[in-house]
């Protein structure tokens, strides 16, 4: 039953983009266009960047790389970013793979950011607040650096 409804899902929302979009899935979001992803997807995604967000700088096809999933998309950005022993800032708590896919290919590490010995903080609802991150942000980073560890990026992500 799971896999004719699974399989009903998929129909439906095949047709709905589609319909709706101009998107083909099979044509759109699979390797059949090569390992960037669809020209048209990004020259769509580009539009919309660039219109919806008002990008400083022109947003083009081939500044956008398409990628099955999260975890190919984080192997991606810190294999290009990171040397071996460069870190990426994360706020915790966060996903458990995060750790595996950092490691991937790059070798980087996760310098994780905690808000226990922040000023200000006192629960989960802090986190929500831009001072307490800041403190937090600047604190993990102060950490690093005295560490000797070279922070290349933050990532930010919904941890449920």
């Amino acid at each position: 039953m799971g896999r004719q409804y699974a399989g009903y899902g998929y129909m439906n929302l095949t047709k709905e983009l589609e319909a709706k979009t101009n998107v083909h899935p099979i044509s759109h979001l699979t390797y059949s266009t090569g390992p960037r992803g669809s020209r048209r997807l990004r020259n769509a995604a580009a539009t919309f960047l660039n219109a919806d967000l008002g990008s400083r700088e022109t947003i083009t096809a081939d500044n956008i790389l398409i990628t099955p999933g999260l975890a190919s998309a984080i192997d991606g950005l810190a294999w290009s970013i990171c040397e071996d022993g460069d870190a990426i800032l994360i706020p915790r708590p966060f996903y458990n793979g995060f750790t595996v896919d950092l490691l991937n290919r790059s070798n980087a590490q996760i310098v994780g950011v905690t808000y226990q010995d922040i000023e200000g903080y006192s629960n989960l609802d802090d986190l929500f607040r831009p001072d307490i991150n800041a403190k937090a942000l600047e604190a993990a980073l102060r950490r690093a650096r005295d560490d000797g560890i070279n922070v290349k990026a933050l990532m930010i992500s919904k941890h449920d």
